[in-house]
């Protein structure tokens, strides 16, 4: 199913949140509010709710950090100004092809659980740390989607 009106949002990471287990068995999600100059509905935020569990039988989702990400995409993402913007889906722009695009190696991608007991061994336990230190250092963060 095509996404309407896909584009990126350029932004500051504030504050992230996640739902674990016992919160959303069913449909959990990580929550990274985000400051893109525009205002929003928490507290002048706004929210990016990111899957952390398939709804398929197979609930487990595919993982990648790629700490030193190098990839011709940054090109077209260096230039955006804070804010939203509209993507067209096309060879060799700012659009997100994780087949077409070699974004990146595909064999390396970790099975994760969304939420088990333990340390290191959900996704949850590798993307809060991710968002946490983006949150540290005010980097700046570039989230896909639809408004």
């Amino acid at each position: 199913m095509p996404i309407e009106k896909y584009g990126v949002w350029v932004a500051k990471p504030v504050r992230v949140t996640a739902e674990r287990a016992a919160e959303d068995p069913e449909t959990p999600h990580a929550h990274l509010f985000y400051d893109d100059g525009t205002g929003g509905q928490f507290d002048h935020a706004r929210r990016a709710s990111i899957n952390v569990k398939s709804l398929s039988a197979l609930s487990e989702l595919v993982f990648w950090l790629v700490p030193d990400f190098q990839h011709p995409i940054l090109n077209a993402l260096r230039g955006l100004t804070m804010g939203f913007h509209r993507v067209p889906s096309q060879p060799g722009g700012a659009a997100l092809d994780y087949i077409r695009g070699n974004l990146m190696d595909l064999r390396t991608g970790r099975v994760l659980p969304h939420d088990r007991p333990g340390t290191h061994n959900d996704i949850i336990d590798f993307i809060l740390p991710e968002f946490q230190a983006a949150i540290s250092r005010n980097a700046t963060v570039y989230l896909y989607g639809e408004p």
